[in-house]
C-alpha cells in the first residue's frame, strides 16, 4: 500500500488533473487489497516417485563371442589400421571381455598402440564399453584371416598351375615344340575374372 501511494503522488502531474491521479492511486490500492483478501488455493503436493532402477551399463553385461575370431574380422569388414591388426592377428585367448592377440614377428608393427587402438575402438562399438584388448608378438599357428586367405590363394595357384600343366595341347606343345610354361604368369580363373572384370570398369 505505502509504495502505491508513493508512486501515486509521484504520478499526479502526469495525470489530467489532480482527482483523476487520486482516483487511480485509490483504484491501485483497492486492487491490490482484494488481491491480497482472495483465498489462497493450495495445489496438493504431488506424491513422491521413487527412482526407477537404471539399465546395468555396458561395461558389466556379458560379452556374446563364439571363439571365432577370423569370421568375426569378416563380419565387422573393418578396413584401415583396425582392420589390418585383426586380419594379421591370431586369437590367443578370451576372457572377462579381454581379446588376447598374437601376431607372428614380421607383424610387429600391429603391436603398436595406435593399432591396438583403431581395433579396440571398432570392438568397443559392436560388444560395448567392457572390451579389453591386448596385442602381442607370439607363436601363430597360421590360423588368422590373412594366413587362410593366403594359404587358400596357394592352393589356388597351385591347382591352376597343375591344370595348365596337365593340358593336353600344352603338353604337345611342351613336348613337339620346346615350349616352356611360366609359372608365374599363371593365375587361378576367378582372379583372372576379376582382374579382367577391372581392367573394363577402368
Amino acid at each position: 500500500m505505502y509504495q502505491v501511494a508513493v508512486l501515486g503522488r509521484r504520478d499526479l502531474p502526469l495525470a489530467p488533473d489532480e482527482f483523476a491521479g487520486f482516483t487511480m492511486a485509490l483504484l491501485r490500492m483497492l486492487s491490490f487489497a482484494c488481491a491480497s483478501s482472495a483465498p489462497r488455493v493450495e495445489r496438493p503436493a504431488a506424491p513422491e516417485r521413487k527412482p526407477e532402477p537404471r539399465p546395468a551399463p555396458a561395461a558389466n553385461a556379458a560379452i556374446d563371442f563364439d571363439g571365432d575370431w577370423p569370421a568375426l574380422v569378416e563380419r565387422l569388414g573393418l578396413t584401415g589400421m583396425a582392420g589390418m591388426v585383426a586380419r594379421h592377428g591370431e586369437l590367443a585367448s578370451f576372457e572377462s571381455g579381454h581379446f588376447q592377440l598374437a601376431v607372428p614377428e614380421a607383424y610387429r608393427m600391429y603391436t603398436e598402440k595406435a593399432y591396438q587402438e583403431k581395433l579396440k575402438g571398432e570392438l568397443v562399438k559392436h560388444f560395448g564399453a567392457g572390451v579389453r584388448l591386448t596385442v602381442r608378438v607370439g607363436n601363430t599357428g597360421g590360423t588368422s584371416l590373412a594366413a587362410a586367405r593366403s594359404k587358400e590363394m596357394a592352393q589356388r595357384q597351385a591347382s591352376a598351375t597343375e591344370a595348365i600343366e596337365e593340358d593336353p595341347f600344352v603338353r604337345d606343345l611342351v613336348r613337339d615344340l620346346g615350349a616352356e610354361v611360366v609359372a608365374s604368369s599363371i593365375r587361378p580363373a576367378e582372379e583372372s575374372g576379376q582382374n579382367d572384370k577391372q581392367e573394363m570398369k577402368r
